[in-house]
């Protein structure tokens, strides 16, 4: 089978489908809202939406941390959503986004449409050179073609995650993943 070298991956704001890529990306980032089985909607960055007329309205969480520690604020909403939208000439469905106040954010549609069709990128700090800081349960600590270290985020607003680190490691062939498998090299794989 064919796989997604992962230099070669998307950017965060432009990962917004489902698939390996966007689980990976999980680990690292958090959207508005995240989806669990079954397309059930869940209280991510937003505690709370709700439909407008032609739009949705999110109300985010408070004392968010993105993992350099820095306060998660509106503007970083915003900015993701430029981003994903100027990286996204075909996005059909968002006409625009606005903020109301310091907490609530307005997702303008075309027309209207459930929660689970608005795009949901990953939200990244606004105006920050790496694209790879995040307010999800693990940070990166070493990026490299092939191979993903990443810590257990000390600032995550939700359950901390179980394990301290997480290696990610990509392999070429499905035999050599079977004999890292085999030797013990690596305990899991997707």
């Amino acid at each position: 089978g064919h796989c997604l070298p992962m230099q070669d991956f998307p950017t965060p704001t432009q990962a917004i489908y489902g698939g390996i890529v966007k689980n990976f990306y999980a680990l690292i980032f958090n959207s508005l809202v995240r989806w669990i089985f079954y397309g059930q909607p869940r209280r991510a960055l937003a505690i709370d939406w709700k439909p407008m007329e032609n739009g949705w309205e999110f109300q985010l969480r408070e004392g968010v941390l993105f993992h350099d520690g820095t306060p998660l604020e509106i503007g970083d909403v915003m900015g993701s959503y430029e981003q994903y939208l100027r990286q996204n000439p075909y996005e059909r469905r968002i006409k625009g986004i606005e903020a109301v106040d310091g907490s609530i954010i307005h997702i303008h549609l075309k027309s209207p449409c459930r929660l689970e069709e608005v795009a949901m990128p990953f939200i990244v700090p606004k105006g920050t050179p790496s694209e790879w800081i995040g307010t999800g349960p693990f940070q990166a600590t070493e990026l490299n073609p092939g191979f993903w270290r990443l810590r257990r985020n000390p600032h995550y607003f939700l359950s901390p995650p179980y394990f301290k680190e997480l290696h990610i490691r990509q392999y070429d062939t499905p035999q050599a993943l079977e004999k890292a498998l085999v030797s013990g090299e690596v305990h899991f794989a997707i």
